[in-house]
C-alpha cells in the first residue's frame, strides 16, 4: 500500500466536543478521550485506536462510541488499531464483551469486514485471540502491521485512512496526557481559546495547568503557538486561501504569521507553501530561494 509522509497537522478530520456529538454528526470527525481515539472517513470508513491501560470506565465511554458504527444506512469497513495497548483490564474487556453480545446483530448488518491491528509479545496475542471469543458474523482479520490491514481492509481511500491513523497516534500517543487533552479543547473551538477558557474546558485551575505544564517542559504560550503553527500549515496546504485570511483565522497579524513560520521552517508562509506544492506534486525542485516565495503578498 502507496503511503504519504504525515504529521498530526495533516488530520483531515475534525474533532468533536465529547462522544455524544461526536455519535450524533460523526462523518469526518473523530473524538478523543483518555485512552482511546473514535474516528469516521465520509460514511464507509470507521476506526478506533486505544492505547495504554483502559479501564472498565474507559470501556464504558467506548461503548457510547460503539454506537456510530450502529446505523444501518451506513454499511462500512472499520479498523481498529490496538498496537499501543499496555495492559488488558479483565473488567475492562468483559464489558466489551457484553456489549459486542447484545449489539451483534446489529453490527452484523452495519460491518462489512473489520481490520484488527495488534502488536507484540503477550498482549499483541491477547489482542489478536479477542475474535475467537467475541466471534463476529461479519469477516474479521488480525494482523500486525497497519499497512498490511489496510490492504485487506480494502477501504474507498487507503491512503487517506493510513494518514489519518498516522495523524491521530501522532497526535494522542507517546504524548504526556495533558498535552493530548489541551490540544483537542483547542482543535475543538472556533477560535483562539485564552488560558481561563482552556483551564475551565479541562476542568482544572489556570494555576494548575500551568504548573502541570511547566512540569514536563512545556507552557500554554508554548502550546498555543504549535497549535497556531499546525492550523496555518493544515490552511496553507489545503487551500488557496490568501495569507491575510490564513493569519486572521489563527487570530495573528499577518507579520506575526511569517515571524512564526521564520521561527519554525526559517522561511516565510508563502515560500513554505511554495515548497509543500512542489513536493506534493511531485514537481522537479526549482532553483529558486525564499525571496521567490517572499515576493508573494503577505498581507
Amino acid at each position: 500500500m502507496p503511503t504519504l509522509p504525515v504529521s498530526s497537522s495533516d488530520l483531515p478530520l475534525q474533532p468533536a466536543r465529547d462522544i455524544a456529538s461526536f455519535v450524533e454528526s460523526p462523518i469526518d470527525r473523530y473524538v478523543a478521550r483518555r485512552c482511546f481515539c473514535f474516528w469516521q472517513q465520509s460514511t464507509h470508513t470507521k476506526g478506533l485506536i486505544a492505547w495504554g491501560d483502559p479501564t472498565a470506565d474507559d470501556a464504558l465511554e467506548m461503548t457510547q462510541a460503539f454506537e456510530v458504527g450502529a446505523r444501518e444506512d451506513e454499511p462500512h469497513v472499520s479498523l481498529v488499531d490496538m498496537r499501543s495497548l499496555r495492559t488488558i483490564d479483565v473488567a475492562a474487556f468483559e464489558v466489551i464483551m457484553r456489549y459486542m453480545a447484545e449489539r451483534q446483530s446489529v453490527f452484523a448488518r452495519t460491518v462489512q469486514r473489520q481490520a484488527l491491528v495488534h502488536g507484540s509479545g503477550a498482549i499483541g496475542a491477547a489482542v489478536a485471540g479477542f475474535y475467537r471469543v467475541v466471534q463476529p458474523t461479519y469477516s474479521v482479520e488480525s494482523l500486525g502491521d497497519l499497512s498490511e490491514a489496510i490492504d485487506w481492509l480494502a477501504p474507498p481511500d487507503p491512503i487517506a485512512v493510513g494518514a489519518i491513523v498516522t495523524a491521530l497516534r501522532l497526535q494522542h500517543i507517546d504524548v504526556p496526557p495533558i498535552i493530548s487533552r489541551l490540544r483537542t479543547v483547542l482543535a475543538s473551538s472556533g477560535h483562539i481559546l485564552s488560558l481561563p477558557e482552556v483551564a475551565r474546558a479541562l476542568g482544572t485551575s489556570r494555576r494548575s495547568l500551568q504548573r502541570d505544564l511547566d512540569l514536563i517542559g512545556s507552557s500554554f504560550r508554548e502550546e498555543i503557538a504549535r497549535y497556531r503553527l499546525a492550523r496555518a500549515e493544515q490552511l496553507l496546504a489545503g487551500s488557496n486561501m490568501p495569507l491575510k485570511s490564513v493569519a486572521a483565522a489563527i487570530e495573528l497579524a499577518p507579520s506575526r504569521l511569517t515571524a512564526l513560520f521564520r521561527q519554525h521552517h526559517g522561511v516565510s508562509p508563502a515560500a513554505w507553501r511554495a515548497r509543500f506544492v512542489r513536493v506534493a506534486s511531485d514537481a522537479p525542485e526549482v532553483a529558486a530561494g525564499d525571496s521567490a516565495g517572499d515576493s508573494e503578498k503577505e498581507t
